[in-house]
């Protein structure tokens, strides 16, 4: 099961790459924001933390994973970029290009790869 996430959290990635390079940025803030939330959900289902069924408060679950096992710089970026998800799913103010730095997207990527390597 785990494993299907891991997927996911690669597929979103990459997307979030593509749509990012293509001036999408709400789309790009929403596939970022997924693909490091399905690299912690697989690290929670292989260690048990989280199951399948879970569906009350998984965000705030896998805030709370990242929090428990991540730098606390690491942690605030995580929720920045659950924010800027929030926001461009369900808010008319824009993600701009500038929110994308280069510093926040390594943080992310490092968040990312090292769930998706306890998980795998």
């Amino acid at each position: 099961m785990a494993a299907v996430f891991v997927e996911k959290s690669e597929e979103n990635w990459n997307i979030f790459e593509q749509l990012r390079s293509s001036n999408f940025f709400d789309a790009a803030a929403s596939r970022l924001y997924y693909s490091l939330f399905q690299a912690v959900k697989a690290f929670a289902l292989k260690t048990g933390t989280m199951t399948e069924d879970d569906s009350l408060n998984v965000h705030v679950k896998a805030k709370d994973i990242v929090r428990q096992n991540c730098s606390s710089s690491i942690y605030h970026a995580f929720c920045d970029a659950l924010e800027m998800r929030v926001r461009a799913d369900y808010e008319s103010r824009r993600v701009l290009a500038s929110e994308f730095s280069q510093h926040f997207i390594c943080q992310l990527d490092m968040l990312r790869r090292q769930f998706v390597k306890l998980a795998s």
